[in-house]
C-alpha cells in the first residue's frame, strides 16, 4: 500500500469517525431532550401529587374538626330531652313555695315541708348547674327580649315603659348556653 492509499484510508477513517462522532452528538442531544421532557413530566406529576396530598390533608383536618364539634355538641346537648322533662318538675317545686307566707311558716309542719322543698330546690339547682342547665328568670320591669322571652299576654299600663315585663308566668331555661325554653311573660304594650 502506498502512502497515498494509506492517507486516503486514514482520511476515510477520520471521516467515518467524524460522522460517527456527529451522529453520537445528535443522539446525545436527542437523548438529553427526551430526558428533559421526562424530567418536566415527572415534575408536573410531582406538583399534582403534592397538590392532591395537601388537599387530602386539608379535607381530613376539616373532617376531624367537624366530627369533634359534632361529638362535643352531642355531649353537650344529649341531656336536652331529659332537661326539658326535668324543667316541669323544677317549676312545680318553685310553684309549691310561691304562696307560702310568713304566717304559714309559723306552723311547724308547714315550715318543715317548706324547708324540705327549698333543700330539694337547692340540690336540683346544683345538679342542673353541673350539667349546664340554668334557669332564666326575668324580673318585673325588665325589657322584653324575644331571644329569651315569650309574650303570652299583653297589658296596657301607662305607668310603665312599653315592652317591659309586667308579670312572669314561667321561667325559661338554657342548656349549655342554648335556649331550650323561653320565659313566659306578660308584656306592657301601650
Amino acid at each position: 500500500m502506498t502512502k497515498q492509499e494509506k492517507k486516503e484510508q486514514n482520511s476515510n477513517k477520520d471521516t467515518e469517525i467524524e460522522k460517527e462522532s456527529k451522529q453520537e452528538e445528535k443522539d446525545s442531544e436527542v437523548e438529553l431532550l427526551q430526558k428533559d421532557d421526562e424530567i418536566r413530566r415527572l415534575q408536573e406529576q410531582l406538583a399534582n401529587a403534592k397538590e392532591n396530598y395537601l388537599r387530602s390533608v386539608a379535607d381530613t383536618e376539616n373532617l376531624r374538626k367537624r366530627l369533634e364539634k359534632e361529638v362535643s355538641d352531642s355531649k353537650k346537648f344529649a341531656l336536652s330531652s331529659f332537661s326539658k322533662d326535668l324543667i316541669n318538675v323544677v317549676e312545680n317545686l318553685y310553684r309549691s313555695t310561691e304562696h307560702i307566707t310568713e304566717e304559714h311558716k309559723k306552723n311547724e309542719t308547714i315550715k318543715q315541708i317548706f324547708d324540705g322543698i327549698e333543700m330539694t330546690q337547692s340540690e336540683l339547682e346544683k345538679v342542673m348547674k353541673k350539667y349546664g342547665l340554668e334557669r332564666v328568670n326575668p324580673h318585673i320591669g325588665d325589657k322584653f327580649d324575644h331571644n329569651f322571652h315569650q309574650a303570652v299576654s299583653t297589658v296596657k299600663d301607662e305607668k310603665h315603659e312599653p315592652n317591659t315585663i309586667m308579670n312572669i308566668i314561667e321561667a325559661g331555661y338554657m342548656l349549655q348556653g342554648r335556649l331550650i325554653r323561653p320565659s313566659l311573660v306578660v308584656v306592657n304594650n301601650i
